[in-house]
C-alpha cells in the first residue's frame, strides 16, 4: 500500500464462510504510534470466528496489563456483566480486538490465535509503562500504556521511569525519576491527597504551590513530590494546558 495508515484503516480477513470481516481503526486511536516508522508485514493465518471468546479476551487483558475483568470493562466503557456475557457467548470479539490493537500495538495474529509475535514490528520504538487513575486524590493501578518515543519533542529527554496518570478526561506522562525539583508542573501529594500542581522554587529551600485552589508557599520538604509532568495528552473537546483541564480559557494557568 502507498500509505501505511491505510493498513490500519482497512484490515480484511476471510472467514470460513467467505464473508468479510472489516476492522475499522480510526486515526485518532493511532496517535501514539509513529506511522512513518512502520515496516508493516502481515502473514496469513486462520481465525476461528465461532470458537470460544474467553482466550481472546484474556489476551486482550494481558495486552492492556489488566489483572481484573472489571478493569477491562471500565476501560471499554461497558458494565462488568456485559463483559461477562461476551466471555460466555463465544464468537470472535472483533470490536474489542480492534480497539486493543489500536491502543496497545499488539498484533492481530497474537490476539486472535495466541501465536506469532505479540508486537508485529519489533523495531517499533515504543515505551510500555504503568498507567494509573487519579480518583479523589488517590492513585489506582489501571494496566499499562504504550507510547511512541517519537512523540516527545526535540530537546525533551525520554523519561527514565515513566508512568501515565489519568485525571478526569486527560492523561499525563509523568517521570517518576527526577534529579531535582525545578519550576514546572508536578504530581505531588499534599496531606495525603495527590494532585497536579505548578511548583515554583523560591528562596530559601521553599516552593510556591499553585494551579489548583489558592496558591501558597511552603518548605520543599513539606510536600511529597511524586513526579514531573513531561507531556499532557488532551482529550478532544476538553481544553488542557500543563496538567489542568477546563471548559473556560480564563481558567488556564501557564508556566
Amino acid at each position: 500500500m502507498h500509505q501505511h495508515s491505510a493498513i490500519f484503516d482497512n484490515i480484511r480477513i476471510l472467514n470460513s464462510n467467505g464473508a468479510r470481516l472489516l476492522f475499522i481503526l480510526k486515526t485518532v486511536n493511532m496517535k501514539v504510534l509513529n506511522m512513518n516508522s512502520l515496516n508493516f508485514h502481515m502473514r496469513k493465518f486462520d481465525i476461528d470466528f465461532e470458537g470460544a471468546s474467553a482466550p481472546i479476551l484474556d489476551r486482550v487483558m494481558k495486552a492492556y496489563g489488566f489483572t481484573a475483568k472489571a478493569d477491562l470493562a471500565d476501560h471499554l466503557g461497558i458494565a462488568p456483566s456485559t463483559l461477562s456475557g461476551r466471555y460466555r457467548r463465544g464468537g470472535f470479539p472483533a470490536d474489542i480486538v480492534t480497539r486493543c490493537m489500536a491502543e496497545t500495538g499488539v498484533s492481530l495474529d497474537w490476539l486472535a490465535t495466541g501465536h506469532g509475535d505479540r508486537v508485529e514490528n519489533e523495531a517499533l520504538d515504543v515505551l510500555n509503562f504503568p498507567r494509573m487513575k487519579l480518583i479523589d486524590g488517590q492513585l489506582f493501578k489501571s494496566g499499562n500504556q504504550m507510547f511512541d518515543k517519537s512523540m516527545f519533542q526535540a530537546g525533551v529527554n525520554v523519561p527514565k521511569d515513566p508512568a501515565c496518570v489519568i485525571d478526569g478526561r486527560n492523561q499525563y506522562v509523568v517521570d517518576l525519576n527526577f534529579a531535582e525539583l525545578s519550576d514546572g508542573v508536578w504530581l505531588v501529594s499534599i496531606e495525603g491527597k495527590t494532585s497536579f500542581r505548578i511548583l515554583t522554587r523560591i528562596p530559601i529551600k521553599k516552593v510556591r504551590v499553585s494551579g489548583v485552589g489558592m496558591a501558597f508557599d511552603c518548605g520543599v520538604d513539606d510536600i511529597e513530590v511524586l513526579g514531573q509532568v513531561i507531556m499532557t495528552c488532551i482529550t478532544p473537546g476538553v481544553l488542557a494546558i500543563q496538567g489542568q483541564h477546563s471548559n473556560n480559557v480564563s481558567d488556564f494557568f501557564s508556566d
